[in-house]
């Protein structure tokens, strides 16, 4: 058999599900659990989250073209942690 893929060196697609946080500090990615949830100790601040699936495999999930889907959590001295519910990538 041969990898049409292999043979053309072209490069690995993913399609891997993960979770990128941006805010005015930076951009995290905490890696996920088996059931997609995570813990991080994040600054004070508003942060976007987008999950999504990482088909172009270059460790960002939810690009453009790539199925993502994205809420606002606040965090600070009176807001420590913040449940975003569930995101489901489309």
């Amino acid at each position: 058999m041969i990898n049409p893929a292999a043979a053309l060196n072209a490069p690995k697609v993913s399609h891997r599900f993960g979770l990128r946080l941006e805010g005015e500090s930076g951009a995290y990615q905490p890696p996920l659990d088996n059931l997609g949830r995570f813990t991080a100790f994040l600054p004070d601040g508003t942060f976007r989250v987008t999950a999504g699936v990482d088909t172009s495999g270059n460790g960002i999930p939810g690009e453009f073209g790539e199925g993502s889907a994205s809420r606002t959590a606040a965090l600070g001295p009176s807001q420590p942690e913040a449940d975003i519910g569930t995101l489901w990538p489309e």
